[in-house]
């Protein structure tokens, strides 16, 4: 005897059903669009070359310049909901957004270690992630993701990202006055943080790139 009736299954969204599910949560701006969603990626690429549209990242158009609200969106594609509101963007991929650093290949962001907050085996594809705490004073929202400030952001390269990458972001940060982050202010900065390892070679980074900008 066998039976006919249909086995229970659990079957795995494939990618192109969750960057749409994405889409649709986010109410991402007019002008995003996804390749391999709304185009083929032949498609989204021709017409990258011809100008009509900008590549913001990984799969992710829009057909107007990338701005800090689109990079956000673009972000945001990436990772679930809970992600969304746990997680902040940091380093070289908060410089991306605000406009100092080239598209990043991995999301750099933190979770608070005490929340037991674990990213999906989606977006561990496009994720890199540390556990580590920021204030509110320390953090913007940026389109529908969290992003650090752009001082804390200058900080946190200044400190910790001694690359070539994390120099030209410093130096684009230093030399943008809407952000706020003036040689003068970005030392004041380092020196209030409390226990910040390598204080004194962040500073000395600072002092070594200012006179770069013109």
């Amino acid at each position: 005897m066998h039976n006919d009736s249909p086995t229970e299954c659990t079957v795995s969204p494939r990618p192109e059903t969750l960057w749409e599910v994405h889409f649709a949560e986010l109410g991402c701006p007019p002008g995003i669009l996804l390749a391999g969603v709304h185009l083929t990626e032949a498609e989204a690429q021709t017409l990258a070359a011809r100008g009509l549209l900008a590549p913001i990242l990984h799969r992710v158009y829009s057909s107007s310049a990338p701005s800090p609200q689109l990079r956000g969106y673009a972000a945001g594609l990436h990772l679930r909901a809970l992600s969304r509101r746990r997680s902040v963007l940091h380093r070289l991929t908060a410089a991306w957004i605000y406009g100092c650093a080239a598209p990043p290949r991995y999301l750099e962001c933190t979770v608070n270690g005490n929340d037991g907050h674990k990213f999906g085996a989606q977006e561990l594809r496009y994720v890199r992630h540390r556990y580590l705490s920021y204030s509110r004073f320390e953090v913007n929202r940026v389109g529908p993701v969290l992003v650090t400030t752009p001082l804390r952001t200058c900080v946190d390269l200044a400190a910790f990202d001694a690359t070539p990458a994390g120099d030209s972001a410093l130096a684009t940060f230093i030399r943008a006055p809407s952000l706020g982050c003036s040689p003068r202010v970005l030392c004041a900065a380092l020196a209030a943080v409390p226990r910040l390892k390598f204080r004194r070679q962040a500073i000395e980074r600072v002092h070594q790139l200012a006179p770069k900008v013109s």
